[in-house]
């Protein structure tokens, strides 16, 4: 017969627990599988139905952490998104300036902006 499992806090968490630290969901889930995987050869039948509590801590916290990254996911293509919609207006508002400053400065703005490039090349 093996030592009885210690005795620990059920960690029930609530889906909508953004804040939670997905490495530590991960952690406790390892650390649940690992105390099943090491001590359900020798347990007994009560042991074993301290498992099935075990087990079914880690299928929540399974699936706790998988809502957490998919929120992650989300607004990582949110960003995404904006970052393009972002880099639209600035390349839009880029070319409109190049225009505006061909009309004024005609064909001198190339001979111009070819010489601020070498000049920025060129090491001091």
């Amino acid at each position: 017969m093996s030592s009885p499992l210690p005795s620990r806090p059920c960690f029930r968490l609530e889906p909508h627990a953004e804040a939670v630290d997905a490495s530590l969901l991960l952690r406790r889930i390892l650390q649940n599988l690992a105390t099943v995987g090491q001590e359900a050869l020798t347990a007994d039948v009560v042991e074993l139905s301290e498992f099935r509590d075990v087990l079914d801590e880690t299928s929540h916290l399974g699936e706790l952490w998988a809502h957490n990254m998919r929120s992650r996911i989300r607004e990582a293509a949110q960003d995404l998104r904006d970052a393009r919609s972002q880099f639209n207006e600035v390349d839009n508002l880029l070319e409109t300036v190049t225009q505006d400053l061909k009309e004024v400065f005609g064909p001198t703005l190339s001979d111009r902006r070819d010489s601020i490039e070498r000049a920025r090349r060129t090491p001091e």
